[in-house]
């Protein structure tokens, strides 16, 4: 957990520090859509980015703990001995096939009126997104995709 989410963060930094200020150009320049959010709007970073940060300390990281632990509990602890390359693949196509599937049907669930209005309206706030804002969800959103 540590690894994926300071990846994301330094990452991301970088990228914020250009959409905030236009530099580096050699960044800016593969802007698709160069007219919307440039420059970003710095008080609309600060909640998305404030957002995001709770998302992960409040909701991944118990997620992530809870799916250890119930691991642990069913007998499979990660171990010092890999798996099989066929394992691996196979594991990681299932995982990717249901990944995707959860998530494009639970996005399309929440583009009902209901659900949009109180939840997935947040998603959509941004016009031309940024990557920090790949996060940038309702909490109940958060933990269902």
């Amino acid at each position: 957990m540590i690894l994926p989410t300071a990846s994301f963060w330094l990452f991301n930094a970088l990228l914020m520090l250009a959409d905030s200020t236009g530099t580096p150009s050699f960044i800016t320049r593969y802007r698709i859509q160069v007219d919307k959010n440039n420059p970003v709007d710095p008080m609309k970073l600060r909640h998305a980015v404030k957002t995001v940060l709770c998302n992960q300390v409040f909701l991944s990281m118990p997620m992530v703990w809870l799916a250890f632990l119930v691991m642990k509990w069913r007998g499979n602890p990660c171990s010092l001995e890999l798996p099989s390359f066929h394992r691996v693949l196979l594991e990681m196509a299932i995982c990717g096939l249901l990944e995707e599937v959860i998530f494009y049907y639970s996005h399309r669930l929440f583009h009902h009126p209901t659900l949009y209005k109180h939840i997935h309206k947040i998603h959509h706030e941004w016009t031309a997104p940024i990557g920090v804002i790949s996060l940038y969800t309702h909490p109940v959103e958060h933990v269902v995709s």
